[in-house]
């Protein structure tokens, strides 16, 4: 999946935020993926990525089956609402 020495620094790359983000559209990746998204500082986050967030987040939780995969879709509803 996604493999670094340093996970923090690697976070604050672009092409590393958007691979993140398209993990948010798989059930079993998505809790991993919104808590990494919550842990890049405002100040390293690619703006322009934002509409791929809500996207992403969007056309999973209208999937009937995405949510459901979920191990924990109260908490993953609450990460995003942090994380947006």
């Amino acid at each position: 999946m996604l493999k670094f020495p340093s996970a923090r620094p690697a976070l604050y790359d672009n092409a590393t935020q958007e691979r993140v983000i398209n993990l948010l559209e798989n059930g079993e990746t998505c809790l991993p993926a919104i808590e990494l998204l919550n842990r890049i500082p405002n100040k390293h986050f690619c703006t322009e990525l934002i509409k791929n967030v809500v996207n992403n987040t969007t056309n999973f939780v209208k999937r009937t089956d995405g949510i459901v995969v979920c191990p924990a879709p109260l908490l993953y509803c609450v990460l995003v609402a942090e994380c947006l």
